[in-house]
C-alpha cells in the first residue's frame, strides 16, 4: 500500500527567493495564512505550495495560488557586461550561456523557482517566460547591443537579436517535439541511468542529450523549491560517479550546475560566513568536493554533494561554482569586515594560494584576470601602467617561482592578458634566464621525481597556454633545455638508483621515471633514456633482476611485468 502524506507550505518572497514561512494540513489554512500575511505591506508576495511525499520519499510540489505587490509584478532584466557569443544550439544550452543566462534572468529565476536548463528544455516554460510582458524582447536587446560586431559576419545589433530569436524559437520548436515522442521514461519511477537507457535506444545519438533533459525537466519543473531539485538531482547522480556514468551524469550535472548558482542557494547550502573571503574559499573547496563536512551527518545534502564534487565528471558544476567566485573576486566587495589594510592584504594572499596549482590558477584565465583586477585596485596607477604594476605586483606576492609561472601561462588567456602579452612573455623570459639549470623551479627537500614531474607541468603549461604559437614553442623549449640540463648536472638518475636497494627495485623506479607523462619535455626525457639505458646494460640481468625469487612461475612472472614495464616506457 502506497502512503502518501500532504502539507501544504505558505512561503513568502523576500528580495530575491522564497521563504518558507508555515506548513499546514489544509489549503483553506494556508490560503487563509498567506492573506494574513499579505496583508502587511511588508510582505513582497506569498505563495501557497501543495507538497506530497510519496513511497520512497519522492516529494512533488504544485503551487495552488501566489499573490505580488503590483509594483514587483513586472520583472526586471539584469544589467550583466559578459555574454557568449551563441549562434547553435548547442551553444546556447552550454554551460557559459546558460550561466549568463540565469544572471541576465535573476529576477523571474527566483520568483518563478525555475533554471534556465528547465527553461530550454521544457515547452510550457519557455513558452511561459516567452509571454511574460516584455522581459525576452529587454534581455536579448541587452545581448544583441554586448555583441553586435562579434557575431558571424559582424551583425548589427538588429541582426543580432534576430538571430537570438531564430535560435530560441528552434529550441522551444524542438522541445515541444521532444515533449511529443512516445513512451518517454519518467524520472519518479526510476533510475535516471535507466531513463538515459531508455532515451538512447529511443531517439538519434545526437538528440540523446536535448532529449535526457527534456525528461530531466519535465520533472524538475514541478519542484518549486531550491533543495527540492537539488536533493533529486543529488540523489540520481550518486556519490563519486565514475567514466561508466558519463553519459547520464552530463546531463544530471548541467541541470545541478543551474540549481546550485540559483538566487539563495549556496548561501543556504553554506550557511553564513564572517566575511567574503570564508564565503569564498568554501565555494572553493566545495566545487573541488574537498570541503571539511566531516562535522555533517553522512546523509547530509552538502556532505552528499561534497562527495559527488570529487568526480571528475562533474565539470559544468565546478565551471558554475569557480564562475561565482570569479565575479566575486572580481567584485568591489572587500574580502575581510576590516575590508582594508594587513587583514585584506592576507586574505588576498590566501586567495592565490587556495587557486593556484599544479595546473594553473584554478578557473583558468579568467579568474587570473579577476585577482589582478582585485589587486590593481589597491594600486595608485591607472590604464595600461596600472595593470602592468598589478601583474607585477601579483607575481610578487609568489614565493615560489613555479607559481609564478602558473599565474602567468594562466593569464595569457584572458583580455587582460592578450593585451599585456608581451609583459608576459617578458616575465616568462625572466623566470628562465634566472635558472642555469631549473633549479629555480625545483626545491631542495622535494622528492627528485616529484620536483621533475612538477617542472614538466611547467612545459605543459606553457604547450597548452593562450600565447602565440611562436612565444609557446619558443618558451616551452627553454623548459625542456634547463629539465635536461638539470637531469645531467645533478646526476638525476644515479641519486635515484641507490646501489643498497635490490637491482629490481632500482629498474622499476629508473623506468617509471621514463613512462609518458612523468616526463612529457622531449630533451629532458630522451636524456633520462639515454641515462637509463647506460646504466641498466650490465650483463645477466635477468639473473640478477630476478634474485631472491626462488618460484620458477613468480619469476617468469616478474620478468614479463619488467618488460612489460619496458614496453610502457617506450624501450621495445
Amino acid at each position: 500500500m502506497t502512503v502518501t502524506r500532504v502539507s501544504y507550505e505558505v512561503q513568502v518572497y523576500s528580495a530575491d527567493h522564497w521563504v518558507l514561512d508555515r506548513s499546514f494540513r489544509t489549503e483553506e489554512e494556508a490560503r487563509a495564512h498567506g492573506k494574513r500575511l499579505f496583508a502587511d505591506a511588508r510582505t513582497e508576495g506569498y505563495r501557497v505550495v501543495r507538497d506530497w511525499q510519496r513511497q520512497l520519499g519522492h516529494h512533488f510540489e504544485i503551487v495552488v495560488t501566489s499573490e505580488f505587490r503590483p509594483e514587483l509584478k513586472t520583472l526586471a532584466v539584469t544589467p550583466i557586461e559578459e555574454v557568449p557569443v551563441c549562434s547553435t544550439d548547442a551553444e546556447l544550452t552550454g554551460v557559459n550561456a546558460r550561466l549568463a543566462m540565469g544572471r541576465l534572468l535573476r529576477s523571474y529565476v527566483g520568483r518563478m523557482v525555475v533554471t534556465p536548463t528547465e527553461i530550454l528544455h521544457n515547452y510550457a516554460e519557455a513558452r511561459n517566460l516567452l509571454e511574460r510582458d516584455a522581459l525576452v524582447p529587454t534581455a536579448l536587446a541587452r545581448v544583441a547591443g554586448l555583441q553586435a560586431g562579434r557575431g558571424a559576419g559582424g551583425a548589427g545589433i538588429q541582426a543580432r537579436r534576430d538571430e537570438l530569436f531564430r535560435i530560441i524559437d528552434g529550441l522551444t520548436e524542438r522541445a515541444r517535439l521532444a515533449e511529443a515522442i512516445s513512451g518517454l521514461p519518467d524520472i519518479a519511477t526510476c533510475s535516471f541511468d535507466a531513463v538515459f537507457d531508455q532515451v538512447s535506444q529511443s531517439v538519434p545519438a545526437n538528440d540523446v542529450t536535448f532529449t535526457g533533459l527534456v525528461v530531466l525537466s519535465r520533472e524538475l519543473v514541478q519542484m518549486r523549491t531550491w533543495m527540492f531539485k537539488l536533493d533529486t538531482l543529488i540523489d540520481h547522480l550518486g556519490p563519486h560517479p565514475d567514466q561508466l556514468r558519463a553519459g547520464p551524469v552530463s546531463i544530471l550535472e548541467a541541470a545541478c550546475a543551474d540549481v546550485l548558482v540559483a538566487p539563495s542557494v549556496l548561501a543556504s547550502l553554506l550557511g553564513a560566513h564572517a566575511s567574503m573571503i570564508e564565503e569564498i574559499v568554501s565555494t572553493v573547496d566545495l566545487s573541488q568536493g574537498q570541503l571539511d563536512t566531516a562535522a555533517l551527518p553522512a546523509d547530509h545534502r552538502l556532505a552528499r554533494l561534497n562527495e559527488t564534487l570529487g568526480s571528475e565528471l562533474l565539470f559544468d558544476c565546478r565551471r558554475a561554482l569557480l564562475e561565482t567566485t570569479r565575479r566575486q573576486i572580481r567584485g568591489t566587495h572587500p574580502l575581510t569586515f576590516q575590508g582594508e589594510g594587513v587583514a585584506e592584504q592576507e586574505a588576498f594572499q590566501r586567495l592565490l594560494v587556495r587557486l593556484t596549482g599544479t595546473k594553473g590558477v584554478l578557473g583558468g584565465g579568467g579568474m587570473a584576470e579577476a585577482l589582478t583586477i582585485r589587486f590593481g585596485r589597491s594600486l595608485t596607477g591607472g590604464g595600461a601602467s596600472g595593470r602592468r604594476e598589478a601583474i607585477v605586483g601579483v607575481l610578487g606576492r609568489y614565493p615560489d617561482p613555479k607559481d609564478r609561472w602558473r599565474y602567468l601561462t594562466s593569464l595569457a588567456g584572458s583580455d587582460l592578458g592578450r593585451e599585456h602579452v608581451a609583459d608576459i612573455v617578458a616575465e616568462l623570459q625572466g623566470l628562465i634566464a634566472k635558472s642555469q639549470d631549473a633549479r629555480l623551479f625545483i626545491t631542495g627537500n622535494e622528492p627528485l621525481p616529484e620536483g621533475l614531474a612538477q617542472v614538466t607541468g611547467l612545459y605543459e603549461l606553457a604547450v597548452d597556454s593562450a600565447l602565440a604559437a611562436a612565444d609557446r614553442q619558443r618558451l616551452a623549449g627553454a623548459i625542456d633545455s634547463l629539465l635536461a640540463l638539470y637531469i645531467t648536472n645533478t646526476v638525476v638518475v644515479a641519486r635515484l638508483d641507490s646501489p643498497d636497494d635490490h637491482l629490481r627495485a632500482r629498474a622499476d623506479r629508473l623506468l617509471r621515471l621514463c613512462i609518458p607523462g612523468v616526463l612529457k619535455s622531449p630533451k629532458a626525457l630522451e636524456t633520462v633514456r639515454q641515462l637509463v639505458i647506460s646504466h641498466l646494460r650490465q650483463p645477466g640481468f635477468d639473473q640478477s633482476y630476478t634474485a631472491g625469487i626462488t618460484d620458477p612461475v613468480k619469476r617468469q612472472q616478474a620478468l614479463r611485468d619488467f618488460y612489460g614495464l619496458l614496453t610502457e616506457a617506450g624501450f621495445c
